[in-house]
């Protein structure tokens, strides 16, 4: 069994509320934490860049959980991945 993190970069539409987003989170992915991060402002306007840190044996449930969550919460589309690949960090 795999005890690491892969820590995900992503932009979440600040037309959602983050501190449901990171709950949700945080309840979805057991041991798993999301970081809201300071940007220049002008970096992505409308938009909240976070790092997901989530658990290397439910990595693949990260992309369905975001999709479903922007579905339920009528925002399709509002979170965007900050770049094409993520990066792990094993701990």
């Amino acid at each position: 069994m795999s005890f690491g993190i892969q820590t995900t970069e992503f932009w979440l539409d600040v037309a959602l509320n983050r501190t449901k987003f990171v709950k949700a989170f945080e309840a979805h992915f057991q041991g798993g934490k999301a970081e809201n991060l300071p940007v220049v402002p002008d970096a992505k306007p409308g938009y909240l860049l976070f790092h997901l840190h989530v658990p290397l044996e439910r990595k693949d449930e990260l992309a369905p959980f975001l999709e479903r969550y922007a579905r339920v919460h009528s925002a399709e589309n509002k979170w965007k991945p900050a770049n094409s690949h993520p990066f792990s960090r094993h701990s």
